[in-house]
């Protein structure tokens, strides 16, 4: 009987304590993980800069449960610059390039595009994913917080696996699609790979006792993560990772962000 009192006692305290995620956040309980990879088959380790694999340990965090959609980033942008462009904001287009692809301005207003409010904002800078995570309190991940989460509690990826939680080249059609399509991990989130590429807060760089590939070297950039319905489902692996210069943006590059316990 005791036994069952503790069980169920535990049970309380887990259910309570993951119904405190802030709105549209799932809590992801940290851990150890083994970052990168060391084989050379398409599930387990193409690309140079995804090697050695070595431990890193990651703590508790939030992630938001699907990357920010065109709604989301223009009542950003509304609150962002709700009292008018100043020398402590950002200029537009150092936020996002092409706000035409799924925004849209009505006076002094933005909206986003009918027919497109769940589609994942694009064309954002990593200058435009910072600042709205920080005006949301919240930050971007890391790329080991990413990769500890894309993993989704899932031993082995496949390509099976992949099909059901992620939009890639062989199966999107090559459109950008609307969030929470497809399954989630097993974590709860969606479209953590495949769909759009993700900005992290991470500095692009080698892994301990890595290489970077000569066509792969950039200065001052970041790591984006997860792969997306433009490319092959190859880059759609939880270790693939790119660097760009914190200035570009692309039709399949966004965010999501997360925040600390």
């Amino acid at each position: 009987m005791k036994e069952l009192l503790f069980v169920m006692g535990m049970l309380v305290i887990c259910i309570g304590y993951n119904s405190q995620a802030p709105s549209g956040m799932v809590w992801v309980k940290g851990g150890e993980i083994m970052m990168g990879c060391n084989g050379i088959h398409m599930f387990d380790c193409i690309y140079l800069e995804e090697r050695p694999a070595h431990k890193v340990k990651v703590n508790d965090f939030f992630m938001d449960e699907h990357e920010v959609t065109n709604k989301e980033y223009a009542d950003f942008l509304n609150d962002y610059y709700k009292s008018g462009e100043n020398s402590d904001k950002k200029k537009l287009r150092e936020l996002i390039k092409h706000p035409d692809f799924g925004l849209e301005k009505r006076y002094t207003l933005w909206f986003s595009k009918p027919g497109k409010e769940d589609h994942p904002v694009v064309w954002i800078t990593w200058y435009g994913a910072n600042e709205f995570a920080l005006f949301y309190g919240k930050r971007l991940p890391t790329e080991a917080e990413f990769e500890f989460a894309a993993k989704g509690k899932t031993a082995k990826l496949n390509e099976a696996l992949l099909n059901e939680i992620a939009w890639h080249q062989r199966n999107s059609d090559d459109i950008l699609h609307p969030i929470k399509q497809k399954k989630a991990n097993g974590y709860g989130l969606y479209d953590l790979l495949g769909n759009v590429y993700e900005w992290t807060n991470s500095t692009w760089g080698p892994y301990p006792g890595g290489k970077i590939d000569e066509i792969n070297k950039c200065e001052s950039c970041y790591v984006i993560r997860g792969g997306s319905y433009k490319e092959d489902y190859g880059k759609s692996r939880p270790t693939f990772r790119h660097g760009q210069p914190p200035q570009n943006s692309f039709k399949d590059l966004g965010f999501r962000c997360v925040k600390d316990k």
